[in-house]
């Protein structure tokens, strides 16, 4: 029978669950789409380690409006940093559940690359 974690694992879309400002789950998409190979490399670090210091700002609003509100966000594009240090643009949405029993800030994300790259092809085609 597959319990929680195994279920994120599962999911489609990125997740990565933090409480206070520490990751403390990350599921098997999250890691691929950031190029990491365990979640020990991600878990018990700040959730900012991944997010492009350009858009720290912006993603710390929506999280910590979510954490205060409740609710969803909705998503936006934040641009996030791989493990190699390329730059990869997601689109991100929060909303805080329980978690162990504690509150704690959900971030569902998006792979936008192929998007982008089949949006700029369109573009050119267009031309």
């Amino acid at each position: 029978m597959l319990d929680f974690r195994d279920l994120l694992d599962q999911v489609p879309d990125g997740i990565g669950i933090n409480r206070g400002k520490k990751l403390i789950h990350v599921n098997k998409v999250l890691l691929d789409i950031l190029g990491y190979d365990d979640p020990v490399e991600l878990i018990g670090k700040p959730w900012t380690l991944i997010v492009h210091p350009d858009d720290a700002e912006k993603a710390t609003e929506q999280f910590q409006d979510v954490m205060e509100h409740g609710g969803r966000s909705p998503f936006q594009e934040i641009d996030c940093v791989r493990k190699d240090g390329s730059v990869v643009t997601l689109e991100v949405a929060a909303f805080r559940v329980s978690f162990d029993g504690e509150p704690v800030t959900v971030g569902i994300t998006r792979d936008m690359s192929e998007r982008k790259e089949l949006m700029a092809w369109m573009m050119k085609m267009d031309r």
